[in-house]
Parts: structure tokens; C-alpha cells; sequence
């Protein structure tokens, strides 16, 4: 099931991180280059282990700003389907409620992606959800307008060394 929810950055498109066919689907929705991977939210630090090989330095990180709007690239596990990302997992505790709500109603991490066509602009109401969007989901959670805050900071830690793949809120 797809399911559009408010994040701390934008309206997400989401669904279990193991779902390959709504992992498909979110990809055909968006119009998305399936060679771009798609972020994974999780609500603990056990949960991002079960799905990343953790780094000694990616979780200190994880510790000092979790919850937050900093995604940490990792290597992945198996449990993450390839078409979700093949070598590396990106993986965000996000501090806004509604996300880890969905995690536990579905005892799942779950993907997350802003709910619109690729490349277009993030949206802060489900009215600014793509219609072909809202009408595939299964559920809507609708919080109204959202603030506009910036994406979240990206980074990828290997050999303890720090790499930004994209700045946001979150300064390192």
C-alpha cells in the first residue's frame, strides 16, 4: 500500500521498505530513473541496523541528531531490495510524528520519497500531491500546509571519513 504522509521537509510518498512491487510503483508514479535510489525512514537506531551495516562513525552521528533531517548513507543489507537501492541504503529517523506512526502501524521501515513527479517541487499540502499521486494511495495523511524547511542534509560516511551529497538544514 502507498501512502502519502507529512515529513519535517515535505508531503513523502511511502511504503514497506521490502515491497518490491510498491517500490516499482512509486518509480512509475514519480516518472523517476529507477537508477535513483529512494531514502528509507526508520523510527530507532535497532531498526537502522537491521537494514544498513552501521558504521562505528555513522552512529555516533546517528546519536548526537536523531531524530532529524539528516540522511546517512550506509551500506545496505539484504532485507533492502535492489531496486530500492543496490549497494548503499539512505536512512533517516525523521523527527515529525506522522512517519513514525505509519512504521509502527505497519511494523516496517518505510520508503520515502517527496510525493510529487520527479523533479517537480516538493509539496507542503496534499492538494499540491499529483492527482495520479493521491489517487494510487491508499492512504492520506493530511496535517494542512506544511512549513517549507529545507531537505533534509545528505551524507555518505566511508573509511570514517564524512562525504555532503547534499546540504540542508543539518551543517557538518
Amino acid at each position: 500500500m502507498l501512502i502519502i504522509y507529512p515529513t519535517e521537509t515535505c508531503y513523502g510518498l511511502g511504503c514497506e521498505a521490502a515491497n518490491k512491487e510498491d517500490i516499482k510503483k512509486i518509480y512509475e508514479l514519480k516518472g523517476r530513473d529507477s537508477s535513483k535510489p529512494l531514502i528509507v525512514l526508520v523510527n530507532s537506531i535497532e531498526m537502522w541496523k537491521k537494514i544498513a551495516k552501521v558504521s562505528k562513525e555513522a552512529l555516533a552521528l546517528a546519536v548526537k541528531y536523531w531524530p532529524a533531517p539528516l540522511t546517512i548513507v550506509q551500506p545496505k543489507k539484504n532485507i533492502i531490495p535492489d531496486i530500492l537501492a543496490r549497494k548503499e541504503v539512505g536512512v533517516r529517523w525523521s523527527p515529525h510524528p506522522a512517519p513514525s506512526k505509519v512504521i509502527n502501524e505497519l511494523k516496517s521501515a518505510i520508503v520515502s520519497t517527496s510525493a510529487n513527479l520527479s523533479g517537480g517541487k516538493n509539496p507542503y499540502k496534499v492538494i499540491d500531491v499529483p492527482k495520479i499521486i493521491r489517487e494510487s494511495a491508499g492512504k492520506i495523511i493530511d496535517e494542512g500546509e506544511l512549513p517549507k524547511n529545507p531537505p533534509s542534509t545528505v551524507i555518505r560516511i566511508s573509511n570514517g571519513r564524512i562525504e555532503v551529497l547534499r546540504q540542508g538544514s543539518i551543517k557538518l
